[in-house]
């Protein structure tokens, strides 16, 4: 049996990071050929400490096989331990870890796995396998087509969920294991077509009655969200010095999509009393909004759309509700409306937008 020297509670609180749900700690151990992620899931830094302390004293020590002087390997993760880990290390929100999981079970049953089973037995070949043996089940091109579209989706949630770059750290995987290679397959957009209903007026209402009085900082993520199509994050990023007397300046300069500053003018029927109520929601703050990174991530977000359900949309889709009105209503130039969203035209047409197609005069000789 290998010793593997339990480092102290004070060298643990050194080495702890904190986490969305406690606390992580990185424990190398080369003798034994342990490389772990220890997590607990306490809020106190001590008592967090010590809990990794006895994760580490009572881990299960791989064994030596003396008549061949060979180390076995450390133990490999099941499914099961794959999904606790990414509860307890995934930067994703709560309802996205839920539905990677999901689709993962799906696979696994399609296949014939249980979640006691290890992800290098859930080969590539396997899957692909099954994939074509469920897209032949429908009836006509358009069921094989929905078929190949729902399993795809899981498919792409397993690779870019459960097994994204900054989780893979946490995984101890066998040597076959090759679900990172499957091919995800590209589908034609389907662009955003405005609801005929009332929805979103009924909610306008609802939030200006309701909500903005018994939740005013989700009330504030709803309104800068529905008068100026920033994304979720951008939103809950926005600084108070941004918000303008004449519009929201958007100074967030992503790679590939927000290459330059962009302002955003506020629409008829936003006042000085509105501006100066946001401001109002974290006085002395550099955000308007309160709150924590995690909450400026996810958390805003997540709780907007519980609201938002019963009307039958997303935060998320206020930005394409946005564009929408300004291209089919007021007749905004495409690349002006293009500009403020932090698009380029063709993203915009692509994966946004079905603009109205309109009659012209064209004069023929």
């Amino acid at each position: 049996m290998i010793h593997i020297p339990v480092p102290s509670k004070t060298r643990i609180k050194s080495r702890m990071e904190a986490t969305q749900r406690g606390f992580s700690m990185r424990f190398k151990c080369r003798p034994a050929r342990l490389d772990k992620f220890f997590s607990s899931r306490l809020t106190d830094k001590d008592e967090a400490a010590g809990h990794i302390r006895d994760q580490i004293e009572n881990w299960e020590k791989p064994v030596v096989n003396n008549s061949f002087n060979h180390t076995l390997p450390v133990a490999l993760h099941t499914w099961r331990q794959i999904f606790a880990l990414l509860d307890d290390h995934s930067d994703n929100g709560d309802k996205q870890v839920s539905s990677a999981k999901t689709a993962t079970r799906r696979i696994l049953r399609g296949i014939g796995d249980t979640e006691e089973d290890y992800p290098h037995q859930a080969t590539k070949d396997r899957i692909d396998r099954w994939f074509e043996a469920e897209v032949k089940r429908g009836k006509n091109p358009e069921d094989k087509l929905v078929i190949k579209k729902k399993l795809n989706k899981s498919i792409a949630q397993v690779r870019y969920g459960v097994f994204k770059k900054t989780m893979l750290k946490y995984y101890n995987l066998g040597v076959g294991f090759d679900l990172d290679t499957i091919k995800i397959l590209k589908f034609k957009p389907v662009k955003y077509r405005r609801p005929t209903d009332d929805r979103h007026e009924r909610a306008d209402r609802h939030f200006r009655e309701v909500v903005k009085f018994e939740n005013p900082v989700i009330y504030g993520f709803y309104q800068v969200m529905r008068i100026s199509a920033q994304r979720n994050v951008e939103v809950g990023y926005l600084k108070r010095a941004n918000l303008l007397e004449d519009g929201i300046l958007n100074d967030r300069l992503v790679p590939r999509k927000n290459e330059v500053e962009r302002e955003i003018p506020y629409p008829n029927g936003f006042t000085e009393e509105d501006r100066r109520f946001l401001l109002s929601l974290n006085p002395g703050g550099e955000y308007v909004l309160p709150g924590s990174d995690w909450d400026r991530q996810h958390g805003y977000s997540k709780k907007l759309n519980d609201l938002l359900r019963p009307f039958g949309f997303t935060a998320y889709q206020l930005r394409k509700e946005w564009a929408c009105q300004l291209l089919n209503e007021q007749n905004v130039p495409v690349h002006i409306v293009a500009e403020m969203m932090g698009n380029t035209v063709q993203v915009l047409l692509d994966y946004y937008v079905a603009v109205k197609k309109t009659k012209y005069s064209l004069q023929l000789g």
